[in-house]
């Protein structure tokens, strides 16, 4: 769990899951839009400030180096400094979304079906809710607001396309219980800072350091 113990240290996160755009201005001064369609991956860029103790961080920093650059790890952002970051805002219990199941998803139109017994005019998703399909680790996020309605199914545009395949009858997860596969690489390396002290177990002063990054972690999603 190295990443996510990065991620319990973070000053600030960065995201960033926007389409590649590209935009030229002609001579006259009129814009061209041209867009690569891609699997529109997550991207967060996490800084850690010299802070963190290398006696606490030894076994962190042995499992980034473990990891590197070229595995991934599966992330969450639901321990308790974080749970605000993607907090689920509609109007659903816990219990009613898992009765929810996939009843299709094309393009990025996902249709859910087992629908709660609420009011029609119920929130089930804000702008900017995040769900996951099964345990396919790749967060969607919703566009727009979705009502319950009254109809059996309810149609969600999500920021990007079905890259899945089929997920007809999977549950769904929402807010900060998704999870993602992320991988770091870049993966920065670390200095030590000496002049700081820390007691061990026997309760010996004991020298130490803080650790300073090379970098920030710019993570990426691992879409296979």
């Amino acid at each position: 769990m190295s990443i996510q113990s990065i991620i319990k240290y973070a000053s600030t996160i960065e995201i960033d899951r926007r389409r590649v755009i590209g935009v030229q201005t002609t001579r006259n001064q009129q814009q061209r839009i041209t867009e690569t369609v891609t699997l529109n991956p997550w991207k967060f860029i996490i800084e850690v400030a010299a802070a963190l103790p290398y006696n606490q961080a030894r076994s962190i920093i042995e499992q980034l180096d473990q990891l590197d650059r070229g595995n991934p790890e599966i992330i969450q952002f639901s321990h308790s400094g974080m749970t605000w970051l993607f907090d689920y805002q509609g109007a659903m219990s816990p219990a009613q979304v898992q009765q929810i199941v996939v009843a299709g998803f094309t393009g990025n139109q996902l249709i859910l079906q087992n629908l709660p017994t609420i009011s029609p005019q119920a929130v089930m998703f804000e702008p900017g809710d995040i769900l996951q399909i099964g345990s396919n680790p790749h967060p969607l996020s919703v566009r727009s607001q979705v009502l319950r309605g009254t109809n059996n199914t309810v149609t969600i545009t999500t920021h990007r396309n079905n890259f899945l395949g089929s997920v007809a009858n999977q549950s769904i997860t929402v807010g900060n219980d998704c999870s993602f596969r992320v991988f770091c690489p870049n993966m920065p390396v670390y200095r030590l800072l000496p002049g700081a002290f820390y007691y061990n177990s026997l309760g010996e002063k004991k020298n130490g350091a803080r650790i300073e990054w090379s970098d920030s972690f710019r993570l990426q999603e691992w879409i296979e």
